[in-house]
């Protein structure tokens, strides 16, 4: 587990680079996590901590990947882990897996501490590290700042998630709003095309809502479209909302039957209130149409009215019904024959208000006129809201004759009531989900009336209230107020439309300072003949976060374009047709181009089309694959050829795209050369050593088959063992030159993993056996199969097993154990030796690189085996590794081949 370590340390941030994220991690101890697997280099780290810092930081080491994530997952609010990128049990790739959280950000900000830093660090960013340091730049200055950038684009990174997660959730409120709204509502362009539908429209026309999106409205509802059209062109054109407007005529969902809507259509504006778009609200009202024309119809004199008509019999017991009307009949389900001396509490139900049920009985008793709205029920047994006036009739003497019952369905008006009161409720909702706050200005009083929400903002209470505006001016921060009046003023103005936006900073009691945006309608009203303001609908929004991230951003912005112009390397961007739309100033000084001249130019007019098609081939490469590629280019130009190593990769834009390949591209024109001198003399030289050793293996052939004193035979001994040792390090030699020209060739053909090894232990068992070393061989069966060059692979396994014999003292274990997994076969040649110190596991395959040099004397060698063995797995499409526990405590190389 990780541990503490003693002492407190002090840490001075570095802000230079802009405001941080936030005050929390300037102010609070710094927690940081060292997980490396050297203790030195932890060491080290801390040792800069505290040579450069200033800032209270509590130091915790970790020495594997196990113990990192544990460390990291215990509940504790880490500020920083700075992990190698080679760990025990993994690496700083799978560290950093296993620290996504949910919304793909990181739980912790990772600082990546690699030996090469410009390989490693764009996969190491695309997983979620924040910064990548080599360790050959380290130092106090360096890391430090290393550390706190980390730390800053972490937070910076979280913001911006939960802005994200924020706006989807504001948006599947609104979705449901649209969904669960009990009109039809579309949306339509300049065009007459519908943008959005939401359901209750689409059930209207019969049509679902993809079906409507994109197509003009004359293809939708032909009938109803020239007058439809008409009215979308008004409103884009006037800008004003058109209430209530009946429309008849059919729909695709029944071709033929005439039904009849209300409508009303309205603007939508942009940011720049401009009209956009134009919403439409659809009611159908056919039903309602059908029945009054039916009432028309039937009475003339009650059809006017959809109300019904009772009347009963005050003076007998009961007061039976003596009249309904047909009005009544329509309401309830009931005919008047059916009705006709029955009291009319049959309507009511146990759902009935008894209050109300009281209150007639009540009145009636008194000889009083009553109204109630209460819940009846029709002869069907559905419910309705009934609006019940009851009032005595009186006869020419006085004395109560007849009750007249007035019945009025009212349970459409209580639904709309339902559904205003759920709109607004959404409204609320939308609101609040937006982050806005809302203030209603009066004009005449000269008084502000704020929610709960903008009295919390500006730290005046928890709770709606009226205050002076002189209050809201008070909390405006004193710079900003000159610039706040001006606006304020102008929108009192009717010419200029009486709107405002603007950002301001409001100073408040506490000392805190907030960014606040504002948005304010003022509805002017003509008094005297004169248009003056009325009233003004203001929203506010706290905008602080988006205001420190848009800063942060151009800050970083002004950085990233400093690092890319004063590179060194040529740094340049094309778009997909080729077009340069980025370069640096090495880039345009090479191309001898200004910088206007190089915006848009592309690589036909820099180096002609047959070099252009060879560098737009590797841009391809790099686009097709979406990921970073490393390619050696060659370029003639202005008379003198070139060689860069380029390193290229694909640029997204926010929507995932690939819009552009960036390039990074190094002079290596002098490596090169060096380069392909140095194989030249590499094969010279082993051509050379190799004519005189015929003629030696002939004499020393003819010196074997002669009987010869003990000491010279024991010397042909020694002759012809250095000669052999002589022959492979030729051969060693040629084999690296041919690599390195590519002249290698691979014969490949079906193998099995025991011939492989039986075929090297031909040439290796000897040397095992005369070193007393004990050989344990364990292959898979059924025998693994893989394609490949079976000289070659045995000379691969006979060259670990020959390292293996030499590095391991007399009377050692070797062991050769073969296993298929997944995909692949692995073999791995295993000894209890000398083993390999942790700082040459990384360059154990390197050319030339020798472990231990005192060794590599004793036993002969040029530090080019391991180096010729990774190369030949390389070309049969393989891979091989190197893990030691370190000095004494032997090693494994593990060959991986692809399973046939």
């Amino acid at each position: 587990m990780a541990s503490s370590v003693p002492g407190t340390m002090l840490l001075t941030p570095d802000t230079s680079a802009g405001e941080p994220c936030g005050t929390g991690a300037l102010q609070q101890p710094w927690r940081v996590l060292l997980l490396h697997e050297s203790g030195d280099v932890r060491a080290l780290l801390r040792r800069l901590l505290q040579q450069s810092t200033s800032r209270r930081c509590h130091v915790f080491d970790a020495c594997n990947l196990a113990e990192g994530v544990a460390a990291l997952r215990d509940g504790t609010q880490w500020t920083l882990a700075v992990a190698g990128a080679r760990l025990p049990g993994g690496g700083a790739q799978q560290l950093l897996q296993q620290l996504a959280d949910a919304q793909g950000g990181m739980a912790v900000p990772v600082l990546v501490l690699a030996e090469e830093p410009s390989l490693l660090a764009p996969a190491l960013l695309r997983a979620g590290a924040q910064d990548v340091i080599g360790r050959d730049a380290l130092s106090p200055a360096s890391f430090t700042t290393a550390a706190e950038h980390a730390v800053y684009r972490w937070q910076a990174s979280r913001e911006h998630l939960d802005r994200e997660a924020s706006l989807r959730d504001r948006n599947a409120q609104l979705e449901s709003i649209l969904a669960a709204a009990p009109v039809g509502i579309a949306v339509f362009d300049c065009e007459c095309r519908y943008v959005r539908v939401n359901p209750e429209l689409a059930g209207i026309n019969g049509l679902s809502p993809d079906e409507h999106v994109g197509r003009p409205v004359h293809e939708v509802i032909p009938g109803l479209a020239p007058r439809v059209a008409d009215l979308i062109r008004h409103v884009f054109e006037s800008g004003e909302t058109v209430r209530d407007l009946e429309f008849s005529g059919d729909t695709p969902s029944a071709p033929g039957v005439p039904r009849h809507w209300i409508s009303g259509f309205y603007p939508i504006r942009g940011a720049d209130r401009q009209v956009q778009a134009v919403g439409c609200w659809v009611t159908e009202v056919t039903e309602r149409r059908r029945a009054l024309q039916q009432l028309h119809l039937r009475d003339r004199a009650i059809a006017a009215s959809d109300t019904g008509v009772l009347m009963a019999d005050a003076t007998q017991p009961g007061r039976p019904l003596t009249f309904a009307s047909p009005g009544f009949e329509r309401m309830t389900g009931y005919s008047a024959d059916e009705v006709m001396g029955r009291s009319c509490r049959f309507l009511q139900g146990p759902e009935t208000d008894p209050a109300a049920a009281q209150r007639i009985r009540e009145a009636l008793q008194a000889g009083e006129p009553v109204r109630v709205t209460l819940l009846n029920h029709r002869k069907d047994g559905t419910p309705f809201w009934n609006d019940l006036s009851i009032s005595p009739v009186f006869d020419d003497h006085g004395v109560l004759a007849h009750w007249v019952g007035i019945l009025n369905d009212v349970t459409a008006q209580r639904q709309d009531q339902s559904a205003l009161e759920a709109s607004r409720l959404k409204l609320e909702m939308g609101i609040q989900a937006a982050g806005l706050v809302m203030a209603d200005i009066d004009y005449r009083t000269n008084e502000n009336h704020i929610s709960a929400e903008l009295a919390r903002l500006l730290e005046m209470g928890d709770h709606d209230m009226v205050v002076p505006r002189q209050a809201i001016f008070d909390r405006i921060h004193p710079e900003d107020r000159g610039r706040y009046l001006d606006a304020i003023a102008a929108t009192t103005d009717p010419a200029g439309g009486g709107h405002l936006a603007i950002d301001v900073r409001a100073l408040l009691p506490s000392g805190t300072v907030r960014w606040v945006h504002i948005r304010l309608q003022v509805i002017f009203t003509l008094v005297d003949g004169k248009l003056v303001a009325d009233r003004g609908i203001c929203a506010a929004r706290d905008v602080t976060a988006e205001m420190v991230a848009q800063r942060q951003l151009r800050a970083a912005q002004r950085l990233t374009e400093s690092v890319i112009e004063g590179a060194g390397a040529l740094v340049y961007a094309k778009d997909l047709e080729g077009r340069y739309i980025l370069s640096n100033q090495a880039w345009r000084n090479q191309m001898g181009l200004a910088p206007e001249q190089a915006k848009g130019i592309t690589d036909e007019k820099i180096f002609g089309p047959e070099l252009a098609a060879v560098l737009r081939a590797s841009d391809a490469q790099a686009l097709e694959s979406g990921e970073p590629v490393l390619v050696q280019e060659k370029v003639t130009f202005q008379g003198r050829q070139v060689t860069y190593r380029s390193s290229k990769f694909p640029l997204y834009d926010d929507a995932g795209r690939i819009y552009a390949v960036c390039g990074v591209s190094t002079d290596i024109t002098d490596v090169v050369e060096a380069d392909r001198r140095k194989d030249e003399f590499i094969a010279t030289l082993a051509h050379e050593l190799r004519n005189p050793l015929a003629p030696i293996r002939n004499g020393l052939e003819i010196l074997r088959r002669t009987e010869l004193p003990p000491l010279a035979a024991r010397t042909r001994g020694m002759m012809e063992r250095q000669l052999t040792h002589m022959v492979r390090l030729v051969d060693d030699l040629l084999d690296v030159s041919r690599i390195n020209r590519d002249k290698v060739e691979i014969r490949p053909e079906p193998l099995t993993l025991d011939q492989i090894v039986e075929h090297a232990l031909e040439a290796t068992q000897p040397v095992i056996e005369a070193a007393g070393h004990r050989l344990e061989v364990q292959l898979p069966s059924p025998p693994a199969r893989v394609q490949g060059d079976l000289t070659r692979l045995a000379q691969v396994v006979s060259n670990l097993l020959n390292n293996a014999a030499k590095y391991t003292p007399r009377g050692g274990h070797i062991r050769v154990t073969g296993a298929v997994e997944s995909d692949s076969v692995l073999l791995e040649v295993a000894d209890n030796g000398v083993g390999i110190a942790a700082e040459m596991l990384p360059r154990v395959f390197d050319l030339f690189s020798q472990v231990d040099r005192s060794i590599e004397r004793t036993h002969g060698g040029l530090g080019i085996g391991l180096w010729l063995v990774k190369k030949l797995v390389e070309l049969h499409r393989g891979t091989i590794t190197a893990h030691s526990d370190g000095l004494g405590r032997g090693s494994t190389f593990c060959v991986r081949l692809p399973l046939m």
